[in-house]
């Protein structure tokens, strides 16, 4: 009785933590498809573009993104590309690769409609991105940098629309 005891406590854990993971990878199923939307990016409008897919025989999710922004000089493009490997909630990994030439390594945590990506490291810059589902066609994008006093600055926040197919 006491080895049937056991075994139903495992599998109910097992079936809970599945369950829990199932249910918080699927952010990146969420994200999923073509978005567009606008916002505020370094102090210029902007206009921005993304689409995430699986790709790789389901291995990775990637992101493309490009952002048109306006500013007083005339207009900057910038466009990046990242893959994110999931493995649990708390250890999903990813790099970005960017028109800047920049590539810097993800960590990211997932919950079940937001995805907080750690990017860069101390000798790159170190940033944060938090893409929040606040409706199924709706995200809210939020880009953050650690300025030199270990302090975080918001220099970017974005609406964006899902866009059908």
């Amino acid at each position: 009785m006491k080895k049937l005891s056991i075994f139903l406590f495992l599998l109910v854990v097992f079936m809970l933590v599945s369950f829990q993971v199932k249910a918080q990878s699927n952010i990146f199923e969420k994200l999923s498809g073509n978005w567009k939307g606008t916002g505020v990016v370094s102090g210029m409008e902007s206009e921005i573009e993304m689409k995430w897919e699986k790709v790789l025989a389901g291995k990775f999710y990637r992101l493309n993104f490009k952002n048109n922004m306006k500013g007083k000089n005339g207009n900057v493009v910038f466009e990046g590309t990242a893959f994110y490997q999931f493995k649990t909630t708390a250890e999903t990994f990813g790099n970005w690769f960017d028109s800047f030439g920049l590539i810097r390594p993800i960590k990211a945590v997932i919950e079940t409609d937001k995805l907080s990506a750690d990017w860069g490291n101390k000798e790159t810059e170190e940033g944060k991105t938090i893409y929040h589902l606040l409706e199924a066609n709706k995200l809210e994008v939020i880009d953050s940098v650690k300025t030199k006093d270990g302090t975080w600055r918001e220099f970017g926040r974005s609406t964006f629309t899902r866009i059908k197919e």
